[in-house]
């Protein structure tokens, strides 16, 4: 999905569309900085979360490592 995701969104973003994601599974939040990065470079994120499955993952990649 990370990969995918990524991908398509470099195509969007390479098009010159803006995108703007709201909601979902945190890791989708992963791939779309992932392909912004690569178009724009470095960016940052101050994610707002209602949840508490947000921790340490080790080298874990996944929704509550984000």
């Amino acid at each position: 999905m990370v990969a995918a995701v990524n991908e398509d969104m470099g195509k969007i973003l390479k098009a010159g569309v803006s995108v703007l994601s709201l909601g979902d599974d945190h890791m989708v939040t992963y791939p779309l900085l992932q392909a912004h990065a690569k178009e724009y470079g470095p960016w940052s994120l101050i994610q707002f979360d209602a949840h508490s499955d947000t921790w340490d993952m080790g080298e874990d990649l996944n929704h509550g490592g984000m």
